[in-house]
């Protein structure tokens, strides 16, 4: 990729979250790993970097003594510790201090933690996502597509993902509709289950600039059980795991023309209606020579493992420069570095 010029002297404010509390050991150990990585590399590149972890929920305390008039920060606060689904009030405290930072606004984080939210956009633009209801009680009435999968409505990362979600009757339906009401205390998302070829696709830039980087499909090939094909949590978060072991991704798969030109289209779409900033991921299902949406994040997993980074190494953009990137895409909206350092 022929990335543009960039500035390297951006005061940076890396803010994280780490919650040892209720945190199995893979999550903390992967999660400073990642954080050590990414701190070394901006550092090495030039980048006056200060890193802030977050331990509690009080983060505009550890914000306070910092001015934003000094820094950028960087957004890596996906929830407060101890507070499920608080990625939008993190960021809605940051914003709320005066910072600027990277990635999506604390409206859209905050919008698009509920699937539901997320299934009415898509439907209202028109973009093609498999056919859904959702329920907030017992009474599956008014359903009969099957295969279907049911979800947690917000949940993210996986969470209540796993074989038994995808169901083939109505009984099972009934059943797990049940499980999602009870152990997540929030409404169930049913979707058609679409068996089919799965591509995770990532966007990079802002407005005219932002540009789709090559798709990852999942590898489900050692897996024989359709219900078996999907991304569950155990596949993402436990490495003890079949799934985490052996479902592979393959960057940059065989497509043809129209079909790449099809999924680039779609991807820019959502990242436009959805109104994602810098970066965000998608993930479609392939069927009948449509591409399904069938799960959208602008706040995605920005780890060197992530379909994200493997996308954008694939364009001649490792890890720290696509961090680079991300950086100078964010500072152009900070009113006072931005005609600093934005050449």
């Amino acid at each position: 990729m022929d990335a543009p010029s960039e500035s390297t002297d951006i005061p940076l404010l890396l803010v994280y979250n780490l919650d040892q509390q209720h945190w199995d050991h893979f999550e903390i150990e992967s999660t400073l790993y990642r954080i050590e990585l990414l701190s070394t590399g901006l550092k090495n590149l030039g980048y006056p970097l200060t890193v802030l972890p977050v331990y509690t929920p009080d983060l505009a305390n550890i914000l306070r003594p910092y001015s934003p008039q000094d820094y950028l920060l960087f957004n890596l606060c996906e929830e407060l510790p101890g507070i499920p689904r608080s990625s939008g009030q993190a960021a809605e405290i940051i914003e709320n201090l005066g910072f600027y930072h990277t990635g999506a606004s604390a409206h859209i984080l905050s919008f698009s933690q509920d699937k539901i939210n997320v299934k009415y956009l898509l439907d209202r633009h028109g973009i093609s996502t498999p056919v859904w209801r959702a329920y907030d009680n017992l009474s599956e009435d008014g359903w009969h597509q099957f295969p279907a999968i049911v979800k947690p409505s917000c949940e993210h990362c996986s969470v209540g993902i796993e074989p038994q979600a995808v169901v083939a009757n109505h009984q099972q339906l009934t059943y797990r509709i049940k499980h999602v009401l009870e152990a997540f205390n929030q409404p169930a998302l049913v979707e058609d289950f679409i068996h089919g070829r799965e591509f995770r696709v990532s966007v990079i830039g802002n407005g005219a600039e932002a540009k789709v980087l090559p798709p990852g499909e999942m590898d489900y090939s050692n897996f024989q059980d359709p219900s078996e094909h999907l991304l569950c949590y155990d596949s993402k978060m436990n490495p003890d795991s079949k799934y985490f072991n052996q479902i592979k991704v393959i960057v940059n798969p065989s497509l043809s023309d129209e079909e790449r030109s099809q999924l680039e289209t779609t991807a820019l779409r959502v990242f436009e209606v959805l109104e994602c900033r810098d970066y965000a991921g998608f993930d479609f299902r392939l069927r009948d020579g449509i591409f399904y949406v069938v799960d959208a994040n602008p706040d995605p997993e920005f780890s060197p493992e992530s379909s994200l980074a493997l996308g954008a190494e694939a364009i001649g953009l490792p890890y720290i420069k696509l961090a680079s990137f991300v950086i100078n895409q964010a500072v152009r909206r900070h009113p006072i570095l931005g005609p600093r350092f934005t050449h």
